[in-house]
């Protein structure tokens, strides 16, 4: 089996024409669909086209046999023939005259009442109007023929009539010029792309109209002549030719004995299909270019992203399995991330190759001078053989016997050279890594590989070992030298366990610091709610002595009990704050979606019932969409609304905005007293203000709670100022996941 490959851009290219083909299967499917329903659309229309003409024919036959019966038996006694029949032949023929001749015939075929003023005999016993109604003895609808009378292109209709006692006296027929159905077509034209026809029972053409429209009195071809004569004629059938060239309906006008009359309708199916197949060729020309450009981007980006790496690196492989220098290595900075890594890993092996290459060269050269010396000379080889520092031995490829050992590993291996005589090179390994040592005699080459001996005190050691076939006495053997390399492996494997030691205490260390932190939280709250207890007693006691005995006291009593109820009041706010900020650290985040505008108006409402005398402009951004604990966002709010309110207390026009200032960032100004921007980087540590509590009052403690909770929420905050032009403080809420892995984190690390 031949098995065919494929470049990248060629791949990438057949990935595009796979990705546009159920486009294009769906367009054409589509157009179907369309070209369905256009046919069925048509045939719809050409069926009642046909069913409206046949109903006028039906009348106009319908017509013709009352005129006929009145004609037959609206006069009894009269005769049926001589000039007094003639004369009311023609007044009624006066009467219709779109009527092309009207005549009573005899039994014997001949006529003996007419309208016409040609009195010749004329004989109609062989047309097969005449032939029908005598059969049937019921009204008839004739042939197309060639009037004798007229003698012009005409269809008769016939009515056989009977006396009183039922005995046939004759047949009353009326001729119809073929000209009158042409007219009755042409006055109510059909659309120009329809092609409409009126023949008799036998397929004979009285009148055509249309752009395929038969001359009168031609025969129809064989499929309409066929078509007419259809089981669901009657109804009104519509269908499409055997060739599908054609959409036309029928429709059969019959009378009550024999023959009839045949309506058809017919429109070419291109003309039907035509917009449909336009816009499917639109269409596809549409995806076509689309396809090509795709295609020819693929081309390019496969060809600039992934060709032209991918041929550098194999060109550089190629290099390494060819021993030859390579070319620059891959610089693993390329635009595919995958790429990028494998052209980094390929230049990391290369390293490590050349490095292994070296140590293996240095063995092999080693061995190959041992082999040259033993060409010159056995005994000069066996000399350098037992001086090696290294251990080293021939085995027997065949039997895996040891053939020699050289000193050193009778030495590093404690075995006599004589117990190694004895012994295969599987004795000397694991029995775990005896079927790896078996798979790996199978395969050519003599580069370095690291494995497990076993010494005679049963000692394992990790060795390197590269090994060189050769010729020994006749016997197919390999050299083999042995590098001990156990202490690399013991450090590598030491640092390691040193490696996961030290992950298990930071991971300890990191739980031990969450639990002190936790620890240090529910202190810092059991605290602040103790010290409250005696602040509100010292205040109590301190209005109550104001109130009672504020009048004996000294002025200076007063004033200093004063200031007492003010520092307990402000070190009430303070304890606030600091159970404010150890409940930001605890309480869970209850994350939804959250308006913050009606949370900001709620804030600047409570600040106008507190300071009422105060006139601020505040300008909130509608709506300000975000997602986080409304609870807590409201007290970020809480603290800059009230920060930006406190700081313009002393400028005559005040004004403080909240808005959007990108996706996920909010922007608080406002036009106060701003701050010096070197001390910025104090702003968010607790009790650090940069303005004494004479100037504006608080704790120090507000933005170190915002803080707080927009770090929580996976966000961030930070403040522009210039001291006397009022500040600007940002804060971010990015939306989950990302806030919920900073959350994680945050907790982690608290």
């Amino acid at each position: 089996m031949i098995r065919r490959s494929f470049g990248v851009r060629a791949i990438l290219i057949l990935l595009v024409l796979v990705a546009v083909a159920p486009i294009f299967a769906l367009v054409i499917h589509t157009s179907g669909l369309e070209q369905r329903h256009a046919i069925a659309q048509a045939k719809q229309e050409l069926r009642s086209q046909v069913q409206l003409r046949a109903r006028a024919q039906e009348q106009l036959v319908h017509g013709v046999r009352q005129m006929l019966t009145a004609l037959a038996y609206g006069a009894p006694g009269a005769a049926d023939s001589g000039p007094e029949c003639n004369a009311r032949m023609r007044r009624v023929h006066q009467h219709f005259p779109a009527y092309g001749h009207l005549a009573f015939a005899d039994l014997q075929g001949y006529i003996a009442c007419r309208s016409a003023a040609d009195q010749t005999p004329t004989y109609v016993g062989d047309r097969a109007y005449y032939v029908g109604a005598a059969r049937s003895g019921r009204f008839t609808i004739g042939e197309y023929m060639q009037s004798r009378i007229l003698a012009r292109p005409s269809i008769a209709m016939s009515l056989p009539v009977f006396d009183d006692q039922g005995r046939p006296r004759g047949q009353q027929y009326a001729v119809l010029d073929a000209a009158m159905f042409q007219q009755q077509l042409a006055s109510s034209p059909a659309p120009a792309h329809v092609t409409e026809l009126v023949t008799d029972g036998r397929g004979r053409v009285l009148a055509s109209l249309g752009p395929a429209a038969l001359a009168t009195g031609d025969p129809l071809p064989g499929p309409l002549l066929a078509a007419i004569g259809h089981d669901l004629a009657s109804e009104g059938a519509a269908y499409e030719d055997a060739q599908g060239e054609w959409i036309q309906a029928v429709r059969w006008v019959r009378a009550e004995g024999e023959g009839g009359l045949a309506v058809l309708a017919r429109e070419p199916a291109a003309g039907v299909l035509a917009p449909s197949l336009w816009r499917l060729r639109l269409q596809l020309a549409v995806l076509l270019a689309v396809a090509a450009a795709a295609s020819l981007l693929a081309w390019r980006l496969g060809d600039r992203l992934l060709a032209r790496p991918v041929e550098r690196l194999v060109r550089f492989v190629g290099a390494l399995e060819r021993n030859e220098a390579p070319p620059e290595a891959p610089a693993g900075n390329g635009a595919v991330r995958e790429l990028a890594r494998i052209e980094r890993g390929v230049a990391d092996l290369a390293a490590a190759l050349a490095a292994r290459s070296a140590q293996r060269d240095a063995a092999m050269a080693q061995i190959e001078r041992q082999k040259l010396s033993l060409e010159r000379s056995e005994q000069r080889y066996r000399t350098h053989f037992e001086a090696s520092p290294q251990p080293m031995w021939v085995f027997d490829l065949e039997t895996l016997a040891f053939l020699e050992v050289n000193d050193a590993a009778v030495r590093q291996y404690g075995y006599t050279r004589a117990e190694f005589l004895a012994m295969t090179i599987a004795d000397i390994r694991p029995p775990e890594d005896v079927p790896k040592l078996m798979a790996s005699l199978g395969r050519s080459g003599a580069g370095a590989v690291t494995t497990r001996h076993i010494r005679k005190d049963g000692r394992l050691v990790h060795v390197e070992v590269s090994g060189q076939s050769q010729d020994w006495n006749g016997r197919p053997g390999r050299a083999v030298a042995v590098v001990d390399v156990t202490s690399r492996v013991e450090a590598a494997a030491a640092w390691e366990r040193l490696h996961e030691t030290l992950e298990r205490q930071v991971a300890q260390r990191t739980r031990e610091l969450a639990a002190a932190n936790e620890e240090l939280e529910a202190f810092s709250y059991s605290v602040s709610h103790d010290l409250r207890g005696p602040l509100q007693i010292i205040d109590g006691f301190c209005a109550v002595l104001v109130e009672r005995h504020g009048a004996a006291l000294p002025p200076q009593a007063v004033h200093y009990l004063g200031r007492i109820r003010a520092g307990t009041g402000q070190m009430d706010r303070l304890i606030l704050d600091l159970l404010a900020f150890a409940r930001t650290g605890r309480e869970p985040l209850a994350r939804q979606a959250v308006d913050l505008a009606p949370l900001a108006r709620q804030v600047v409402e409570s600040l106008r019932q507190r300071w009422p005398q105060r006139q601020v402009a505040v300008e909130i951004e509608e709506p300000l969409p975000a997602t986080g604990d409304p609870a807590m966002l409201a007290v970020v709010l809480e603290n800059l609304l009230g920060n930006a309110w406190k700081f313009t207390a002393r400028v005559p026009t005040a004004s403080i905005s909240l808005r959007r200032a990108g996706a996920d960032t909010y922007l608080v100004t406002d036009n106060g007293a701003g701050f010096d921007p070197a001390y910025a980087g104090k702003l968010f540590r607790p009790f650090q203000r940069l303005h004494s509590t004479a100037e504006f009052e608080g704790s120090g403690v507000g933005l170190t709670i915002v803080q707080r909770i927009v770090q929580r929420h996976g966000g961030k905050v930070w403040g522009e100022s210039e001291r006397g032009r009022g500040a600007r403080f940002f804060f971010t809420l990015p939306a989950p996941p990302s806030a919920v892995q900073a959350e994680a984190a945050l907790t982690a690390t608290s």
